[in-house]
């Protein structure tokens, strides 16, 4: 059966309806792999301002977010795909005289009194020739552009690549520089002169020249320039407004939604306000939000598909046990949200919630096992705070809700994400 499948087009539409909808432009923070590009027109210039400063390493987290967006434009893409092949194959040269020595025949117009002077003066032999051929050239300026900017697409796919891996890198954003690398591989083009910036010379030749291509390649170099060289902040911010990033599985789209509600409601109903800072939801990550609220000093760290060792330094008993033996492996286990809360007045208080896309009876039973084994995998982590419950809450699209006879709180509980007051009231723990 395929789980990913079982969401209607209505439900889907509502969860990416309510991740669009969020102030702050919570949604720029998903820059994961499996992700399709949104064009959206309404996003705010100072709203996208206000979230670029909230992010929690600024200035690389900003670097990192623009060039991912430049990388991914509809236009570049078009231009790499479509138009460089044309490029390529009607490229402007031009023609210039070079003089050379020709032996044993003609090439070109013959020099002749530069023929006679150097046979008499012995740099010639009598059988030479001082010529001028005519030789086609095509280290011109809007060429010198094209393999500028060719050079620009492979080398900041390359810095990408390195920083995140080459396996968080989507496929599409790998394709963009095959192609880059395979057309900067042209014998002409490898003959061109090679330039680190545009200049007035380029710009001036590719308005001037009848192949349309070149045009483009202005505006796609300077807004290059611009965003990945210079780091303007006005060019990152009408590049970032175009739009954003949404998963492509059912799956992963419903622990966002879930996510964002969790972060709406530690904004509104939990009374914590708007989040201090942000992060971006990609490899390397710490949290990716963490508010404050100042009534009674009490902080909400939270955290999104990462392990608690990374997080809390707390060893996994279930790899404990796997590594005491040879022919079974273990990575540890990633709950998909995170709730750290801690106050002056105790330790902390940690929450994991599972986001389960599934209204299968089967995998539902599963889900709720698996968050059981959770409670003894990590009972380190609760051992050492305060006792709070729930300690664990496993989410649901719908069908899940509670008892009339339940009334007490468990280590363990089951929601429908469309229960938000019972959401919020799991939650006040604190």
């Amino acid at each position: 059966m395929n789980l990913d499948s079982s969401i209607d087009h209505k439900t889907r539409d509502n969860w990416i309806d309510f991740i669009s909808s969020q102030e702050y432009l919570w949604r720029l923070m998903y820059v994961q792999k499996n992700t399709s590009f949104i064009e959206d027109s309404e996003l705010d210039l100072e709203q996208v301002a206000n979230f670029l400063s909230r992010l929690s390493n600024p200035y690389n987290e900003r670097v990192f977010l623009a060039r991912l967006h430049y990388l991914s434009q509809q236009n570049l893409r078009f231009f790499l795909v479509n138009d460089l092949k044309e490029l390529l194959k009607s490229a402007t040269h031009e023609s210039r005289v070079k003089t050379i020595v020709s032996r044993g025949g003609i090439r070109g117009k013959p020099i002749w009194d530069k023929t006679f002077y150097s046979r008499v003066t012995g740099r010639i032999d009598k059988a030479s020739f001082v010529t001028q051929p005519l030789a086609s050239s095509f280290n011109t300026p809007e060429n010198q552009l094209l393999k500028l900017f060719l050079n620009n697409i492979s080398q900041s796919i390359e810095a990408f690549i390195t920083e995140v891996g080459t396996v968080a890198v989507s496929r599409p954003i790998m394709e963009l520089k095959e192609i880059a690398d395979a057309a900067l591989k042209q014998s002409w083009l490898r003959d061109v002169e090679r330039k680190y910036k545009i200049n007035a010379l380029m710009r001036l030749g590719a308005q001037r020249s009848r192949i349309r291509q070149y045009s483009m390649l202005i505006f796609l170099e300077t807004e290059f320039e611009d965003i990945i060289n210079e780091t303007k902040l006005e060019a990152t911010l009408n590049l970032l407004r175009r739009g954003w990033f949404k998963p492509i599985k059912n799956d992963d789209l419903f622990e966002i939604y879930v996510l964002f509600v969790i972060l709406s409601s530690l904004k509104n109903e939990l009374g914590f306000g708007e989040p201090l800072s942000f992060g971006l939801i990609r490899e390397g990550r710490r949290e990716v939000a963490t508010f404050h609220r100042r009534t009674d000093d009490v902080r909400a760290n939270v955290y999104f598909d990462q392990t608690p060792k990374e997080i809390f330094n707390v060893n996994s008993y279930y790899k404990h046990i796997v590594d005491q033996y040879e022919g079974i492996t273990a990575k540890e286990r990633r709950p998909d949200i995170i709730l750290e809360f801690t106050s002056p007045n105790w330790i902390s208080k940690k929450v994991f919630v599972e986001c389960k896309k599934s209204e299968d009876g089967q995998y539902m039973r599963d889900s709720v096992y698996k968050a059981i084994a959770y409670l003894r995998d990590f009972e380190n982590l609760w051992n050492s705070e305060e006792l709070h419950l729930p300690k664990i809450i496993v989410v649901f699209p719908d069908k899940v809700k509670g008892s009339p006879s339940k009334s007490n709180i468990e280590e363990l509980e089951l929601i429908s994400i469309k229960e938000r007051e019972r959401l919020v009231e799991l939650l006040t723990i604190v």
